[in-house]
């Protein structure tokens, strides 16, 4: 059985799955400039029209979203069939081609359009994660960036040029009632995205610039030119699509909390490379693509990973975890898209490749992660820190308040821990109160943050996830060690009795 199948319909009858969408597509091209290429060809069974557009064909599948489960929801779902219950609908994930389609459908209203489409046999499992329409996928609102102001709402029958037609609306609800694959029109023959990529003969890097033949879109796949051929070959098993869409959701330029820069190199097999580019020179790490355990190994070692899966669907962020947290809970780093990630990353730069941070919980103990304090209640604590603390605190804010940089903070977060450590009470802890509200979202987890500076400060790993902190070059750093080490060697019976346990005959004595 095929991966999918190639089908005519109705673009207005296909609804979104998210509730914005940018003004660029991931290799930055406006989504607006590739309405000019969209070409009208002669229709077929039924519609008009059927266009060709500079891009892959979307994905769509047969879905019903979890508020059309509910009565009142349903009602406003289908206002025109209205259906009771629970009632299904053509999705797509991809958004921003919809919105291209159905921008060029609407110019040749009301002659019935109609796109090629490939329509998937079952969830791949990112749809429900990726949905978050409020309007069950009947508009959409269109921004520069994820976190810009919103340019405007896109709602197809608001954007008709003319009055409602009925053969035309017909044509349209009868595509959005075709509950299955065979009650959708075929498709002419002709290779589909997937197959596409796997019989093209161009590096995947190369697939995101502009391909020949008239279609200078840098999303476009250019088809075989062999028709015959393409038609002899069998669809490609799903671990090389799955492989294909891996890369195709690596490919490009990624960009770190620091302004460093991250893009894949793929060879022929599942050994990568990735290059960072930053302000202290280029350097390449290794990655290792293991379809058993859906993930991408980083580095020699593999003491991070890649969620595989979920770089198929094409992100705008990227996320990697630490080897320890399996089920991808809390990231380590975070990379983005450009204009799609805050104004700073929540990564902090990526360690070398064989210099992993230590496994191990913050130390930031007073703040819970996503906890904000009560009103006032910051003050009040600011107000009774330690004289340490509030200096980095100091340090940390900029002038009238604002935030500075990463680097700033870094060199904040540092003072206020070596300021605890120069105290004669400390037994080698650091402990900054508010860590994870503070610079967690700039720095990272305090350990790691910690280890990549040891100029400054020195990590004694512990038992388990136990560690100590001195400052560097001190004979405290030494003097610490030894007693974390003594304190593990007792606590877990490794230690010899003879240096730990007084002998009987002095006791008595």
């Amino acid at each position: 059985m095929p991966v999918y199948e190639q089908k005519l319909i109705s673009p207005f009858a296909i609804r979104f799955t998210q509730e914005h969408i940018r003004t660029t597509f991931r290799d930055g091209r406006l989504v607006e400039a590739s309405l000019n290429e969209v070409q009208a060809l002669p229709g077929t069974d039924g519609y008009d029209i059927v266009l060709r557009a500079p891009f892959p064909n979307i994905e769509i599948i047969r879905w019903s979203s979890p508020c059309q489960a509910q009565g009142a929801a349903v009602a406003s779902c289908c206002p025109v069939r209205k259906e009771e219950g629970r009632c299904t609908h053509w999705f797509t994930l991809d958004n921003r081609r919809l919105y291209c389609l159905q921008c060029a459908a609407a110019v040749h209203w009301p002659r019935r359009v109609a796109v090629v489409v490939d329509l998937l046999y079952a969830d791949p499992g990112s749809v429900r994660k990726k949905y978050d329409s409020t309007t069950h996928g009947c508009s959409v609102s269109v921004r520069h960036s994820c976190k810009g102001p919103e340019l405007g709402t896109w709602r197809w029958q608001e954007g008709l040029p003319c009055g409602a037609a009925a053969a035309a609306l017909e044509a349209v609800h009868r595509d959005d009632a075709r509950a299955s694959a065979q009650e959708l029109l075929d498709a002419p023959e002709e290779e589909g995205s997937l197959l596409a990529l796997a019989h093209g003969a161009a590096p995947l890097e190369q697939l995101t610039k502009s391909g020949g033949g008239g279609c200078p879109t840098p999303s476009t796949i250019e088809a075989s030119e062999d028709s015959e051929g393409a038609e002899e070959v069998l669809p490609p098993p799903p671990e090389e699509v799955l492989l294909l869409a891996v890369k195709r959701g690596l490919a490009g330029v990624w960009y770190g909390g620091e302004g460093e820069t991250y893009r894949f190199r793929f060879g022929a097999g599942t050994d990568w490379t990735c290059v960072r580019q930053g302000a202290k020179g280029a350097r390449t790490f290794t990655a290792t693509y293991d379809a058993d355990n859906d993930v991408i190994w980083w580095g020699t070692n593999g003491a991070f990973y890649i969620g595989a899966s979920e770089m198929a669907e094409e992100p705008d962020e990227l996320r990697i975890y630490a080897v320890g947290d399996r089920r991808a809970r809390k990231p380590r780093f975070v990379w983005h898209r450009r204009g799609c990630g805050p104004s700073s990353s929540a990564a902090a730069e990526l360690p070398a490749a064989g210099s992993w941070p230590a496994k191990g919980p913050t130390r930031a103990k007073a703040g819970a992660p996503g906890v904000r304090p009560a009103a006032g209640q910051s003050d009040r604590s600011a107000a009774a820190a330690p004289p340490e603390r509030r200096a980095g605190r100091a340090a940390a804010a900029g002038p009238e308040g604002g935030r500075r940089g990463p680097k700033n903070l870094a060199d904040a977060a540092l003072a206020e821990a070596e300021a605890q450590l120069r105290q004669p009470s400390n037994e080698g802890f650091v402990w900054i109160e508010g860590w994870n509200e503070r610079y967690a979202r700039h720095l990272g987890p305090l350990r790691a943050f910690l280890e990549r500076h040891p100029e400054r400060v020195c990590v004694t790993p512990g038992r388990g996830n136990r560690y100590t902190v001195s400052l560097a070059g001190s004979g405290a750093s030494t003097a610490a060690t030894a007693t974390m080490q003594r304190r593990a060697a007792w606590q877990f019976g490794s230690a010899s009795s003879s240096r730990w346990v007084r002998k009987s005959s002095d006791l008595e004595g």
